[in-house]
Protein backbone atom coordinates (compact mmCIF):
# COMPACT_ATOMS: atom_id res chain seq x y z
CA UNK A 1 0.00 0.00 0.00
CA UNK A 2 3.12 2.26 0.77
CA UNK A 3 4.35 1.71 -2.61
CA UNK A 4 0.92 2.56 -4.29
CA UNK A 5 0.72 5.61 -2.46
CA UNK A 6 4.86 6.39 -3.27
CA UNK A 7 4.04 5.53 -7.06
CA UNK A 8 0.69 7.99 -6.80
CA UNK A 9 2.95 10.85 -5.73
CA UNK A 10 5.53 10.34 -8.60
CA UNK A 11 2.49 10.52 -11.07
CA UNK A 12 1.40 13.54 -9.94
CA UNK A 13 4.76 14.99 -9.81
CA UNK A 14 5.74 14.11 -13.01
CA UNK A 15 2.29 15.16 -14.28
CA UNK A 16 2.87 18.57 -12.62
CA UNK A 17 6.59 19.18 -13.84
CA UNK A 18 4.90 18.38 -17.85
CA UNK A 19 2.83 21.05 -17.51
CA UNK A 20 5.32 23.50 -16.36
CA UNK A 21 7.41 25.49 -18.97
CA UNK A 22 11.59 25.20 -17.45
CA UNK A 23 11.21 28.63 -16.29
CA UNK A 24 8.76 28.16 -13.28
CA UNK A 25 9.68 24.29 -13.03
CA UNK A 26 12.06 24.34 -9.72
CA UNK A 27 9.32 26.71 -8.29
CA UNK A 28 6.39 24.00 -8.85
CA UNK A 29 8.13 20.97 -8.17
CA UNK A 30 8.78 23.20 -4.67
CA UNK A 31 5.40 23.83 -4.06
CA UNK A 32 4.31 20.29 -4.91
CA UNK A 33 6.16 19.19 -1.70
CA UNK A 34 4.85 21.74 -0.07
CA UNK A 35 1.40 20.38 -0.96
CA UNK A 36 2.66 17.13 0.11
CA UNK A 37 3.01 18.80 3.72
CA UNK A 38 -0.44 20.14 3.50
CA UNK A 39 -1.40 17.27 3.00
CA UNK A 40 0.14 15.57 5.69
CA UNK A 41 -1.45 18.46 7.59
CA UNK A 42 -5.01 17.53 6.56
CA UNK A 43 -4.32 13.99 7.41
CA UNK A 44 -3.61 14.87 11.15
CA UNK A 45 -6.60 17.14 11.52
CA UNK A 46 -8.53 14.20 10.14
CA UNK A 47 -7.20 11.84 12.57
CA UNK A 48 -7.46 14.81 15.46
CA UNK A 49 -11.15 15.11 14.70
CA UNK A 50 -11.63 11.37 14.06
CA UNK A 51 -10.36 9.77 17.07
CA UNK A 52 -11.66 6.72 14.83
CA UNK A 53 -9.47 4.33 12.43
CA UNK A 54 -12.45 3.53 10.34
CA UNK A 55 -13.84 7.07 10.12
CA UNK A 56 -10.43 8.29 9.53
CA UNK A 57 -10.50 6.26 6.45
CA UNK A 58 -13.52 6.94 5.31
CA UNK A 59 -13.03 10.78 5.52
CA UNK A 60 -9.27 10.23 3.30
CA UNK A 61 -11.69 7.94 1.07
CA UNK A 62 -14.34 10.81 0.28
CA UNK A 63 -11.19 13.32 -0.60
CA UNK A 64 -9.29 11.09 -2.25
CA UNK A 65 -12.67 10.57 -4.68
CA UNK A 66 -12.85 14.25 -5.18
CA UNK A 67 -9.36 14.48 -6.16
CA UNK A 68 -10.16 11.94 -8.30
CA UNK A 69 -12.81 13.57 -9.79
CA UNK A 70 -10.82 16.44 -11.12
CA UNK A 71 -8.12 14.46 -12.66
CA UNK A 72 -10.80 13.00 -14.67
CA UNK A 73 -11.34 16.76 -16.43
CA UNK A 74 -7.71 17.61 -16.51
CA UNK A 75 -5.90 16.91 -19.96
CA UNK A 76 -2.75 15.18 -20.73
CA UNK A 77 0.06 16.81 -20.96
CA UNK A 78 1.37 18.53 -24.48
CA UNK A 79 4.48 16.82 -23.65
CA UNK A 80 2.71 13.60 -23.29
CA UNK A 81 0.48 13.94 -26.34
CA UNK A 82 4.12 14.78 -28.17
CA UNK A 83 5.73 11.72 -27.12
CA UNK A 84 2.43 9.59 -28.44
CA UNK A 85 2.38 11.35 -32.10
CA UNK A 86 -1.07 12.81 -30.62
CA UNK A 87 -0.92 15.73 -33.10
CA UNK A 88 -4.89 16.20 -33.49
CA UNK A 89 -5.13 16.34 -29.47
CA UNK A 90 -2.07 18.50 -29.36
CA UNK A 91 -3.10 21.04 -31.38
CA UNK A 92 -6.43 21.49 -29.62
CA UNK A 93 -5.05 21.71 -26.45
CA UNK A 94 -2.49 24.62 -27.52
CA UNK A 95 -5.51 26.15 -28.86
CA UNK A 96 -7.35 26.29 -25.59
CA UNK A 97 -3.88 26.80 -23.64
CA UNK A 98 -3.00 29.98 -25.67
CA UNK A 99 -6.85 31.39 -25.53
CA UNK A 100 -6.77 30.82 -21.47
CA UNK A 101 -3.24 32.78 -21.69
CA UNK A 102 -4.35 35.48 -23.36
CA UNK A 103 -1.99 34.18 -26.19
CA UNK A 104 -2.42 35.15 -30.56
CA UNK A 105 -2.51 32.87 -33.05
CA UNK A 106 0.72 33.84 -35.02
CA UNK A 107 2.57 33.51 -31.38
CA UNK A 108 2.36 30.05 -31.59
CA UNK A 109 1.20 28.63 -34.46
CA UNK A 110 3.94 28.96 -36.96
CA UNK A 111 6.11 27.59 -34.96
CA UNK A 112 3.87 24.07 -34.05
CA UNK A 113 3.51 23.98 -37.80
CA UNK A 114 7.38 24.07 -37.74
CA UNK A 115 7.44 21.44 -35.22
CA UNK A 116 5.01 18.86 -37.20
CA UNK A 117 6.38 19.82 -40.26
CA UNK A 118 9.32 18.60 -39.52
CA UNK A 119 8.04 15.16 -36.95
CA UNK A 120 6.32 14.04 -39.70
CA UNK A 121 9.23 14.89 -42.72
CA UNK A 122 10.54 11.35 -43.43
CA UNK A 123 13.99 12.01 -43.66
CA UNK A 124 13.37 12.51 -39.69
CA UNK A 125 10.87 9.81 -38.74
CA UNK A 126 12.08 7.09 -36.39
CA UNK A 127 11.25 3.51 -36.54
CA UNK A 128 8.62 2.79 -33.27
CA UNK A 129 10.71 0.29 -31.29
CA UNK A 130 8.69 -2.11 -29.45
CA UNK A 131 8.85 -2.60 -25.78
CA UNK A 132 11.96 -5.06 -25.79
CA UNK A 133 13.99 -2.99 -28.09
CA UNK A 134 13.64 0.31 -25.93
CA UNK A 135 13.76 -1.59 -22.56
CA UNK A 136 16.75 -3.21 -24.21
CA UNK A 137 18.46 0.03 -25.90
CA UNK A 138 17.71 1.35 -22.31
CA UNK A 139 19.61 -1.18 -20.70
CA UNK A 140 22.49 -0.89 -23.21
CA UNK A 141 22.93 3.33 -22.38
CA UNK A 142 25.54 2.91 -19.80
CA UNK A 143 25.53 6.79 -18.85
CA UNK A 144 21.68 6.79 -18.55
CA UNK A 145 21.80 3.52 -16.04
CA UNK A 146 24.99 5.57 -14.28
CA UNK A 147 22.66 8.52 -13.95
CA UNK A 148 19.74 5.91 -12.39
CA UNK A 149 22.03 4.65 -9.67
CA UNK A 150 23.56 7.85 -8.95
CA UNK A 151 20.01 9.72 -8.02
CA UNK A 152 18.83 5.48 -6.76
CA UNK A 153 21.55 6.20 -4.23
CA UNK A 154 20.11 9.85 -3.72
CA UNK A 155 17.10 8.73 -2.96
CA UNK A 156 18.05 5.92 -0.55
CA UNK A 157 20.22 8.39 1.38
CA UNK A 158 17.06 10.50 1.49
CA UNK A 159 14.78 7.61 3.30
CA UNK A 160 17.77 6.91 5.69
CA UNK A 161 17.54 10.66 6.80
CA UNK A 162 13.59 10.75 6.84
CA UNK A 163 13.26 7.86 8.66
CA UNK A 164 16.08 8.66 10.81
CA UNK A 165 14.11 12.21 11.62
CA UNK A 166 10.81 10.24 12.08
CA UNK A 167 11.78 8.02 14.57
CA UNK A 168 13.52 11.11 16.62
CA UNK A 169 10.27 12.38 16.75
CA UNK A 170 8.55 9.43 17.87
CA UNK A 171 10.67 8.98 21.08
CA UNK A 172 9.61 12.72 22.06
CA UNK A 173 7.06 12.18 24.81
CA UNK A 174 4.48 14.69 23.34
CA UNK A 175 1.37 14.12 21.65
CA UNK A 176 1.89 12.29 18.41
CA UNK A 177 -0.30 14.86 16.38
CA UNK A 178 1.78 17.72 17.35
CA UNK A 179 4.74 15.28 16.34
CA UNK A 180 3.32 15.48 13.05
CA UNK A 181 2.39 18.95 12.82
CA UNK A 182 6.20 19.70 13.79
CA UNK A 183 7.46 17.48 11.29
CA UNK A 184 5.68 19.14 8.47
CA UNK A 185 6.46 22.79 9.82
CA UNK A 186 9.98 22.04 10.12
CA UNK A 187 9.46 20.02 6.33
CA UNK A 188 7.98 23.07 4.78
CA UNK A 189 10.43 25.49 6.06
CA UNK A 190 12.93 23.16 4.94
CA UNK A 191 11.59 22.87 1.48
CA UNK A 192 11.57 27.19 1.28
CA UNK A 193 14.84 27.25 2.43
CA UNK A 194 16.56 24.95 0.30
CA UNK A 195 14.71 26.68 -3.19
CA UNK A 196 16.03 30.07 -1.73
CA UNK A 197 19.79 28.26 -2.03
CA UNK A 198 18.81 26.69 -4.86
CA UNK A 199 17.97 30.12 -6.72
CA UNK A 200 21.34 31.68 -5.38
CA UNK A 201 25.22 30.43 -6.70
CA UNK A 202 25.16 27.55 -4.65
CA UNK A 203 22.70 25.71 -6.64
CA UNK A 204 21.52 22.45 -6.85
CA UNK A 205 24.74 20.26 -5.83
CA UNK A 206 26.20 22.34 -3.29
CA UNK A 207 22.82 23.10 -1.85
CA UNK A 208 22.74 19.32 -1.67
CA UNK A 209 25.57 18.66 0.32
CA UNK A 210 25.30 21.53 2.70
CA UNK A 211 21.27 20.48 3.47
CA UNK A 212 22.53 16.58 3.50
CA UNK A 213 25.52 17.25 6.13
CA UNK A 214 23.47 19.43 8.62
CA UNK A 215 20.76 16.86 8.79
CA UNK A 216 22.74 13.43 9.19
Amino acid sequence: MAGLTHLTSTIALIATLEWTSLKYRSLIGNLAFLSFVFGEILITLFAYMARNWQNLLWANTIFIGISLLLVCFTDESPLYLYSKNQYTRLERLLRRMAKINGRQHIDWYPVFQELLNTQLSPTVRKKQLTFTQTIKQFVSHSTTIRRILIVGFIAFTETLLYYKISYGLATMKISPYIGILIGAIVEALGYITATVFMSIRLGRKYSFIIFTGLTS
